[in-house]
Parts: structure tokens; C-alpha cells; sequence
């Protein structure tokens, strides 16, 4: 019997290596008939395949939830890089509004432009 013949009759997907302990099973059982065999191995081990697919899914399950958990915390990091980068280009606004309404002084200007072209190039 084939892997892929394996599957179609029990609609079970099982990996390589299994599937070769499986046809050794097949093999060495005085059932001959594949649709039989995969019949009474299907019946003989649909708890343990049951147990297997909702341990699977708890796991993923698990794991969904961990990624989802670790996306709302990276999002929430974002959110106050973004909100402290606002903070610090506001002050600098004003401060630069500051100086040239206050002063009129373009070499201070250039000074705090230069400033601020040295944080944000880093």
C-alpha cells in the first residue's frame, strides 16, 4: 500500500516515518485487503487519532494566541514610539516658532534645524 493510498482510504495524513511503521503493520497482518485493514486500523486507533488532533489543536490554538499576544504588546510599543517621536517633533516646533518669532535669528534657526536633522538621521 502507498502513503497517498493510506490517506485516501482513512482521510488520515500521517507523516513519512509513520507511515512506513504502518506498512510494516500492513505488511506483517493476515488482512490482505487494504480497504479492510485501513478500516480496522482506522477503528482501532480513532481515539488515539482524536487524542493526537485535539492535542494539536490546543497546541496551535497556543501558539495563536502567544503571536496574538506578542502582536498587541509590538503594537503597543509602536504606539508610544510614535507618540514620543510626535512629543519631541512638537517641541521642536515650537521651540524652532519660538526662536524665530522671539529672535528673528536665522543662525539660531539653522542651529536648531541642524538639531533636529542630527536626532531623526540617526
Amino acid at each position: 500500500m502507498l502513503q497517498t493510498e493510506f490517506t485516501q482510504r482513512t482521510q488520515i495524513w500521517v507523516t513519512e516515518e509513520l507511515f512506513n511503521e504502518l506498512h510494516k503493520q500492513y505488511v506483517a497482518s493476515p488482512i490482505i485487503d487494504k480497504d479492510a485493514w485501513c478500516r480496522q486500523y482506522k477503528r482501532k486507533h480513532e481515539l488515539d487519532i482524536t487524542k493526537a488532533m485535539v492535542d494539536e489543536i490546543m497546541q496551535l490554538r497556543a501558539a495563536l494566541a502567544e503571536e496574538q499576544q506578542k502582536r498587541v504588546l509590538e503594537r503597543r510599543h509602536a504606539d508610544k514610539e510614535l507618540l514620543e517621536a510626535r512629543k519631541t517633533g512638537n517641541a521642536y516646533a515650537e521651540e524652532l516658532m519660538r526662536i524665530y518669532d522671539v529672535k528673528g535669528d536665522d543662525k539660531a534657526m539653522r542651529e536648531m534645524l541642524a538639531k533636529v536633522r542630527n536626532k531623526y538621521n540617526k
